[in-house]
């Protein structure tokens, strides 16, 4: 994963950390450290005891195979990466979003754990 983007902004930099820190917390099963890296909306909607015990937030999201592109939209505060994951059943591409809080990117969690809410 590490040449696989060249980002050239600090958005995109931290955009990039928090991905590969989240998947990093997936594959050491460190759940808690997973749900550090959502946004807070989808943390006010379901609490981490919630996240960490029922069955709808404990899926596959696979590996992180690269890391295609970041599109930021800064004064939205809102940003998309679009990433190559490998799930169980093969290669998929995927989009997954962001959002801005207090200088901080947060993965939002409705694009990754899609119709859990």
């Amino acid at each position: 994963m590490d040449n696989q983007l060249k980002s050239h902004t600090p958005d995109e930099n931290q955009i990039k950390k928090v991905l590969l820190d989240f998947y990093d917390a997936y594959y050491m099963a460190d759940r808690i450290k997973m749900f550090s890296y959502l946004n807070q909306s989808f943390q006010d909607s379901i609490s981490l005891n919630c996240f960490l015990i029922h069955s709808d937030f404990d899926i596959d999201v696979g590996i992180l195979i690269e890391i295609r592109r970041i599109h930021v939209e800064r004064q939205k505060k809102f940003a998309l990466a679009e990433c190559l994951v490998d799930f169980e059943r093969g290669k998929k591409e995927t989009v997954i979003a962001f959002k801005l809080e207090d200088e901080m990117w947060k993965i939002d969690g409705r694009s990754v754990y899609k119709r859990k809410l």
